[in-house]
């Protein structure tokens, strides 16, 4: 066998150990209950990069998995890079009005994902006039997308919320 050959296999254990690692970093944010440990692993796992992908996207297909795990699994795939099943997570989560819905629409919106723009939509069209801070973070998360405020949208904020929120809302959305 020639050096290059013991090199390549060398390498190659390498990389089978590697990967190795990834899932098993994986399996240990998926394998916490404590919601606060796993926003702390979402955080650090985008360093492993694209090879944690095939490990997350069994977190997003997995329906046993609690809403806060895959709402991070789909956040760190998104940075990782993912725009299929992490953007349908994402937007799912914003349209079924979970405890992750804003968090999820201001991800989408975080990186340009414009097919939350209708779940977005859909959010601003069920959310309390008075919850000024929802409003505002799925306004927030329009504008960011480059949607447009709906006419609906606009005079049920005007009527129902706060005079000073509306304000806020017609700095990004101008009446033409």
């Amino acid at each position: 066998m020639s050096p290059s050959e013991d090199a390549l296999r060398v390498f190659e254990g390498d990389l089978v150990l590697a990967i190795e690692h990834v899932d098993a970093c994986v399996a240990t944010f998926r394998g916490t209950e404590d919601v606060d440990l796993q926003f702390l692993f979402a955080e650090r796992l985008p360093t492993l990069g694209s090879a944690a992908l095939p490990a997350l996207r069994k977190i997003l297909d997995d329906p046993e998995v609690s809403g806060s795990l895959r709402y991070l699994a789909a956040w760190v795939a998104l940075q990782i890079g993912d725009r299929g099943d992490s953007v349908a997570v994402l937007c799912r989560e914003v349209e079924t009005a979970t405890r992750w819905s804003l968090p999820a629409a201001g991800a989408l919106a975080q990186f340009g994902i414009r097919e939350g723009v209708g779940p977005v939509l859909a959010a601003l069209s069920r959310v309390d006039p008075q919850d000024t801070a929802e409003v505002i973070g799925y306004v927030t998360a329009l504008r960011d997308l480059g949607g447009d405020l709906p006419t609906p949208a606009r005079e049920r904020f005007r009527s129902e919320g706060p005079r000073w929120m509306m304000r806020a809302i017609e700095d990004d959305f101008p009446e033409v």
